[in-house]
């Protein structure tokens, strides 16, 4: 027997017996594989954390996805309901007028002639007086002046009309009368001067 031929055999069982260790501690690392599984795990890896930055990708873009991870549904943004339009408002109307045509010359010719006196328009007899005195009806007749004492207490009634053919001026007088308040009746055609408005209020 050669010693050469022994020393080459025991180099090869040696060779296989470390192989064979190699190969034992490469297959309790690795999951029972003989196989270096690293880059398996590697990829798998790689492919898990690719999924992930997906999934999160699309919960912030508010799409679900059909992962583990599903993003919540949108809520559609609650908006209060709108009050209705204001309808336009009406054109506005003409202001009435209080006095015109000899009720309106009446009162500057009373208020120029008597200036320190309080000239009222349109004064109904109930305000001046009771309710007992002047009747429902009567009471209702609206005098186109009413002039007042610098005291207000009440100096005359103004009636514009012809006393002689009205017979309601009769009534009102005598009711007024009954109060001792002046009851002065214009004819419109005949309207006197400022310089007369006196001599009206204190006659007797």
């Amino acid at each position: 027997m050669s010693w050469g031929k022994v020393l080459v055999g025991f180099v090869l069982i040696l060779g296989v017996f470390i192989a064979w260790i190699r190969i034992m501690r490469s297959m309790r690392s690795g999951g029972g594989s003989g196989l270096d599984l690293s880059v398996g795990r590697g990829k798998k890896g790689n492919a898990g954390v690719n999924e992930l930055e997906q999934i999160i990708a699309a919960h912030r873009a508010g799409n679900g996805t059909n992962g583990s991870m599903d993003a919540p549904p949108a809520i559609a943004p609650t908006i209060a309901p709108q009050p209705p339009a204001p309808r336009p408002l009406p054109a506005l109307l003409q202001a009435p007028v209080m006095l015109s045509g000899a009720a309106k010359l009446a009162y500057l010719v009373f208020k120029a002639g008597a200036p320190d006196h309080h000239i009222f328009a349109r004064v109904a007899l109930g305000e001046l007086l009771p309710v007992e005195l002047a009747g429902a009806d009567l009471g209702r007749h609206a005098f186109p002046l009413v002039v007042c004492r610098p005291d207000f207490t009440v100096a005359a009634a103004v009636d514009i009309a012809d006393p002689v053919t009205n017979q309601r001026m009769a009534m009102v007088d005598r009711t007024l009368q009954s109060a001792s308040i002046r009851h002065i009746v214009l004819d419109p055609r005949q309207m006197p001067k400022p310089k007369d408005v006196r001599a009206l209020l204190d006659q007797r």
